[in-house]
């Protein structure tokens, strides 16, 4: 049987590490005023900003390669238009709608997106990885507020996604792997 939890785990894995990073930043913040923009404090918030897009993108894409894998060894079915789109590159925001959307097809379960948290987050992460200006390598408390609010929005997006990804499997607990897929995923295969 394909292993949906072991994969399941291991993309949990991957969002406890960023995840902790991005917890270790935020304790070495500073002062709750403005820091100079060339100062310790004010690099910690931008490597947070960062760490907190880091942990969405990796996480994102972590559940875009699973529901390919999932599609691919029949064990859910997914829209081939949206397939197509999911193994191409595409934008943050593009990807969580496909990714997102996709799944709450494929599970079973619509998985609600209000993009708002995840877009005024991503402004400051754009304006922090592409300043125009030196001005605009500054970091104050309502722009930290903004990523913290993204990030919390996105925590809650995951969950939603291993709980209907959870729901569906178990639902379908006697589902078998195609031999091609048995090996990778340290499975057993039915004849």
């Amino acid at each position: 049987m394909y292993d949906l939890y072991g994969r399941l785990e291991q993309v949990q894995g991957v969002s406890r590490v960023l995840s902790r990073d991005v917890r270790q930043l935020e304790k070495l913040f500073g002062q709750p005023y403005p820091v100079e923009i060339d100062g310790g404090p004010a690099g910690v918030r931008r490597h947070y900003v960062r760490a907190a897009f880091a942990l969405i993108e990796a996480v994102v894409e972590q559940h875009r390669v699973l529901l390919l894998e999932l599609s691919e060894a029949h064990i859910v079915s997914l829209d081939q238009g949206i397939a197509k789109r999911l193994r191409k590159r595409q934008t943050l925001r593009e990807k969580i709608q496909d990714v997102y959307g996709a799944a709450g097809s494929a599970f079973g379960q619509a998985i609600e997106l209000d993009l708002k948290p995840l877009a005024e987050a991503k402004n400051v992460g754009d304006r922090l990885t592409h300043p125009k200006s030196y001005k605009e390598c500054s970091v104050f408390l309502p722009d930290i507020d903004k990523v913290k609010k993204g990030e919390e929005w996105f925590r809650a997006l995951n969950n939603r996604f291993v709980r209907a990804a959870k729901q569906h499997w178990e639902g379908h607990a006697d589902w078998r792997v195609p031999q091609k897929y048995s090996k990778q995923y340290n499975t057993t295969v039915s004849t």
